[in-house]
């Protein structure tokens, strides 16, 4: 699928007053509050790298059509703290979206049949509620990571370069940047770099700023470079 054709798709309406992207076709956590950026972080007191965006308890929605998915409740999802993972592949699309933290049974019981079979998803329907399996601070929420199928999402790319420039999406954050970003925060008193290159390092990351972070896949034991973007940049979902 091209991006235009995604566009048409999800019913893209432009960008409201707040610079926001809206799409009339995409409903995913209406009402849910953000709690979590993406990029930098300071959820449990320190400055930590976040290739998702976190939002507040609640309905969560099927976002896209997709193909088939994937839950996966392991010893790896529980020790690395996602508690569990439920990945959605939409149709036509080169990007896949994780979401973190669902128990099984929050999940809604005619979903669970089709992800069991292997069927598709519909976009629109309720897909369950947020849960609090694994690391979850403050309770029931979603992390939610948009991941390329490849090492970058042709789709997601083209609507990044036209939403924010070529130059922003190729640019690592500057230390001024990173900075201004920790300021914003509530945990942190100011920026620590030792910290923070220690953190690229074992996340063994490439690029990073609002937009994107390249990075080695941990589902792929960090062999297979992938490009991790930002649901509500792109979606404001």
């Amino acid at each position: 699928m091209t991006l235009e054709g995604f566009k048409r798709r999800y019913k893209y309406r432009g960008l409201d007053q707040d610079g926001e992207p809206m799409w009339a076709g995409i409903i995913f956590r209406a009402g849910a509050d953000y709690t979590s950026p993406f990029g930098i972080d300071d959820t449990f007191g320190i400055l930590r790298i976040h290739n998702a965006v976190d939002r507040e308890a609640g309905t969560i929605w099927v976002p896209f059509t997709c193909v088939t998915a994937d839950f996966i409740d392991s010893e790896y999802t529980r020790n690395a703290g996602f508690g569990t993972i439920l990945r959605l592949f939409p149709e036509g699309a080169d990007f896949e979206i994780r979401i973190m933290h669902m128990d099984y049974k929050d999940i809604d019981v005619t979903v669970r049949e089709r992800i069991m079979h292997g069927r598709r998803l519909e976009q629109g329907e309720i897909l369950g509620r947020a849960g609090s399996r694994g690391l979850s601070v403050g309770g029931n929420h979603t992390h939610v990571e948009t991941v390329s199928l490849g090492d970058s999402s042709v789709i997601l790319e083209a609507l990044g370069n036209e939403l924010f420039t070529p130059t922003v999406m190729g640019a690592d954050y500057t230390e001024q940047e990173l900075r201004t970003r920790v300021r914003a925060l509530n945990n942190l008193e100011q920026y620590d770099e030792q910290r923070y290159q220690s953190e690229r390092r074992r996340r063994h990351i490439h690029l990073l700023n609002d937009v994107k972070c390249i990075r080695e896949d941990y589902l792929e034991h960090y062999t297979i470079r992938k490009t991790f973007y930002s649901s509500r940049a792109l979606f404001n979902m």
